[in-house]
């Protein structure tokens, strides 16, 4: 029996760390996208302001990604 209540906490672990890997993909894709994006506006000489009007983002974070072209 006790072998059992072992592999079950393993696969909870192992679950855990597959939606947590999941969760942390998604936002690394995200932030990657949205790099994409801006440094594309950005190369078609559009404002900070335009590009967070744009993309629905305030301007701190389009300005951050925008200086680290």
């Amino acid at each position: 029996m006790g072998g059992k209540i072992l592999d079950y906490e393993a696969k909870d672990i192992l679950n855990a760390g597959r939606v947590e890997g999941r969760e942390e993909g998604l936002t690394l894709g995200k932030k990657e996208k949205l790099q994409e994006l801006v440094a594309k506006k950005v190369q078609k000489g559009l404002s900070v302001s335009e590009i967070a009007d744009m993309l629905e983002e305030s301007e701190e974070v389009i300005q951050e990604i925008a200086a680290s072209l």
